[in-house]
């Protein structure tokens, strides 16, 4: 698949894909590490990664940032993943544009898990409840 690309058309033939999900770093030294899996698997050529996102937006920055690198530097088809948890419908549409700007054509769009001690999902005011509302 060609960078920028839409991965409906691969999803759509009889042929098994191979993709990777990539989950942010915490620090650099697990950036590093990252960064020289993604080199390691290149040569495989997948035929798109993906890179979650961290409840509440806590990762968001570092989901752009690595999900830009392995984008730009390796030439992955990137599916960066967008949750509700956390953001109003403005916000998800700011970090959805701003996915947008930086070339990502497929996002996979979830809900999210409950924030960190709370059992229940609860959407926050001006937010969504589901990942299909996304």
């Amino acid at each position: 698949m060609q960078k920028n690309s839409s991965i409906i058309s691969a999803l759509s033939k009889d042929s098994p894909l191979f993709s990777v999900e990539f989950f942010p770093p915490k620090d650099d030294a697990g950036g590093k590490r990252m960064l020289a899996t993604a080199a390691a698997i290149q040569p495989y050529q997948p035929d798109f990664v993906s890179i979650t996102y961290g409840a509440g937006g806590g990762t968001r920055e570092t989901t752009m940032r690595y999900a830009r690198a392995l984008q730009e530097d390796y030439g992955f088809v990137v599916m960066p993943h967008l949750t509700c948890v956390g953001h109003t419908v403005d916000e998800l549409l700011e970090i959805l544009e701003d996915f947008a700007k930086s070339g990502f054509r497929n996002i996979m769009a979830l809900r999210g898990d409950p924030p960190k001690g709370e059992k229940v999902f609860q959407a926050i005011e001006g937010g969504l409840a589901y990942g299909s509302d996304l």
